[in-house]
């Protein structure tokens, strides 16, 4: 998936609990639909994983430790969630979640984010940033005093104050 390159290196933010519990809702929906100890260690590995665990109940807990050890950066936990569903959608035996279903947990929870297949954005995080004014040159602002100076001097003139 693509992504701000500095995602991947600094964290811009954790997954809430609330989110990372509706995606493992999610998840289960697709495990359940085929051999579960395979397809937890198909998620596991897309979460960073490592070899296969020794029971499908290790593999569960290590799926779940992993998982939430990802939540740490929040688009990078995206990333593996949907790299992972996107990895069983091929031969169609398996249904899983699309993008729209996937940004509506990330709206929910207010996230910042927005799966635009083959890309991650940030939405709705950044404020618009105030341009300062223009900033007058040492010149300009010379010029400015030069030219008050003149029209106060002609108006006292004017007034009969030499």
């Amino acid at each position: 998936m693509k992504m701000e390159d500095s995602w991947r290196f600094d964290s811009p933010g954790r997954m809430p609990p609330e989110a990372v519990r509706a995606f493992d809702t999610l998840m289960d929906r697709v495990i359940g639909q085929g051999n579960r100890w395979s397809m937890l260690e198909h998620f596991k590995s897309y979460f960073g994983g490592s070899g296969r665990s020794s029971s499908e109940s290790w593999a569960e807990s290590d799926l779940q430790r992993i998982m939430w050890g990802a939540a740490e950066n929040a688009p990078l936990f995206i990333e593996a969630f949907y790299d992972g569903c996107e990895a069983l959608r091929g031969d169609g035996t398996i249904a899983v979640p699309d993008a729209g279903r996937m940004n509506r947990i990330l709206r929910e929870h207010e996230l910042g984010y927005e799966i635009r297949p083959p890309e991650l954005v940030a939405v709705g995080l950044h404020q618009p940033i105030a341009v300062p004014e223009r900033y007058k040159s040492l010149d300009e602002l010379a010029q400015e005093i030069v030219q008050q100076s003149l029209a106060q001097s002609e108006r006292l003139l004017a007034e009969g104050h030499p």
